[in-house]
């Protein structure tokens, strides 16, 4: 799954019924990449969100919404090793 809270993994391995009854995850083979796609089965809330919140979610959406997982690892591990370097 990536570098994520484990509280995250926890949900994801076995969903609360609220999850299960607003996403469906999928499987799906990208290339030779195994990956979980996620399906909303109930309509975004944007009630939930301040405007700048809104603003940069649809900004992230945007621009990265066709990269593929081992990219981002890689931006991220990439990104933890400077951090790394830096602390040293």
């Amino acid at each position: 799954m990536g570098p994520v809270p484990i509280e995250l993994v926890q949900e994801w391995d076995e969903l609360e019924p609220d999850m299960r009854q607003a996403i469906e995850i999928k499987p799906e083979l990208v290339y030779d990449y195994g990956r979980e796609n996620v399906l909303p089965r109930i309509g975004f809330d944007p009630s939930h969100f301040t405007k700048r919140e809104l603003r940069l979610m649809q900004s992230l959406s945007d621009r990265y919404k066709d990269w593929l997982l081992p990219s981002v690892c890689e931006i991220v591990s990439n990104f933890n090793n400077l951090l790394i370097g830096r602390a040293a």
